[in-house]
């Protein structure tokens, strides 16, 4: 099991762009919340 490469890349330019620890936990939680969203979706 790995990680989606979207999230990654969405991470890594998080990080290249400065964004800070809190704004990059912030952002985690964003793309897990998405990823429940399209898994309920892919579900239904």
């Amino acid at each position: 099991m790995g990680w989606p490469a979207n999230e990654i890349a969405k991470l890594n330019a998080a990080r290249i762009a400065g964004k800070s620890d809190e704004e990059i936990r912030a952002l985690v939680l964003q793309l897990e919340a998405a990823r429940k969203i399209c898994g309920e979706t892919n579900h239904a």
